[in-house]
């Protein structure tokens, strides 16, 4: 997971370089109230975080992040539980899904190509921290979602590089 790993992983991958991207302010984040329960119940329940951590955590990300209200509508993906993250994206205007979630990276093509009607594509956390690296040029907003081994989601924000 994204989140998960940046907080918890190794120091030289992706999703590190992610999240210190966000810790630096160059990332915008855009969150739901759905998105921020799973990041508390991945980190509380499934990898046992102490909870004032996790606090710290939510608190941090609460105070940076865009908040939008998703309806929990239908958004076409395999998996129900990803519609709410999909939701976020399009009201957030985001413009890309980093993830390693297979069911996102390969949407069905009538899902794929309303997103890509919303200027939304999905993309894997390498792929993605290597387009940043060699990019000069300023990222439009960028929604960072991830899965591992089909576990329930952890976050879905949208960044936008400065």
């Amino acid at each position: 997971m994204i989140w998960v790993a940046g907080l918890t992983g190794r120091p030289d991958s992706p999703s590190r370089a992610i999240y210190e991207a966000f810790l630096r302010g160059d990332l915008e984040v855009v969150v739901s109230s759905y998105i921020v329960r799973e990041i508390e119940e991945t980190l509380i329940e499934d990898l046992n975080r102490p909870a004032i951590e996790v606090e710290a955590f939510i608190s941090l990300l609460l105070a940076r992040a865009h908040y939008v209200a998703v309806q929990h509508q239908v958004m076409g993906c395999e998996d129900p539980n990803d519609d709410p993250f999909l939701e976020a994206a399009v009201k957030g205007q985001a413009t890309w899904i980093v993830t390693k979630d297979n069911r996102l990276l390969n949407l069905r093509p009538f899902v794929r190509q309303y997103f890509s009607r919303q200027h939304v594509r999905t993309i894997a956390p390498h792929k993605f921290f290597d387009m940043c690296a060699s990019s000069r040029n300023q990222l439009a907003a960028i929604l960072v979602y991830d899965s591992e081994n089909d576990k329930t989601p952890d976050v879905a924000p949208k960044i936008r590089a400065k």
